[in-house]
């Protein structure tokens, strides 16, 4: 009889020590896949900064002729994917619109610049609402550029887009 109650006890023992291990190792793990207080803050404040007032063009449309340069065009089109993607660093933002991309392809179309048809593939594809590739797009200027800071890493989502638009051009 000693036997057996001796042998109840160490399994029930070793059962409320398994079970209590295993309730500390669910908790740490629950716990540490739930982002803290400091890490949701910063995610907030990145978020924050991506659609936040950046020195967007107040004019709805851009100002370009045919004496416009490369430089210019390819300027303009960085700006105008801003309003599209995460970069670390933004400066300046030109507003997505049909106008301004009909007035950057007419300045391509009238002049004989080195990236021209690289550059009209991409206005081609924003003309037909296609922005799938506006991050390589925006990696592609900031490139030419020579940047070393602020590449694009995501597209932003529908409604941060529309904040930007929001903060920078209204």
């Amino acid at each position: 009889m000693k036997k057996i109650l001796f042998w109840t006890f160490i399994v029930a023992c070793c059962t409320v020590i398994i079970a209590l291990g295993v309730g500390l190792i669910s908790a740490f793990h629950t716990k540490s896949a739930l982002p803290t207080n400091k890490e949701s803050n910063a995610k907030d404040q990145q978020l924050e900064e991506q659609v936040s007032y950046i020195g967007g063009t107040p004019e709805p449309e851009v100002e370009l002729n045919q004496s416009t340069s490369e430089e210019t065009v390819i300027e303009t089109m960085h700006k105008m994917t801003h309003q599209k993607v995460y970069s670390p660093d933004k400066w300046g933002a030109v507003e997505m619109t049909s106008a301004n991309i009909q007035k950057v392809k007419h300045v391509l179309e009238m002049n004989e610049f080195e990236h021209k048809d690289q550059l009209l593939q991409i206005l081609t594809r924003w003309e037909n609402n296609d922005f799938s590739t506006v991050v390589e797009d925006h990696n592609y200027f900031w490139t030419l550029q020579g940047g070393n800071i602020g590449e694009a890493t995501g597209r932003l989502s529908e409604s941060d887009e529309k904040t930007f638009i929001k903060n920078n051009f209204r």
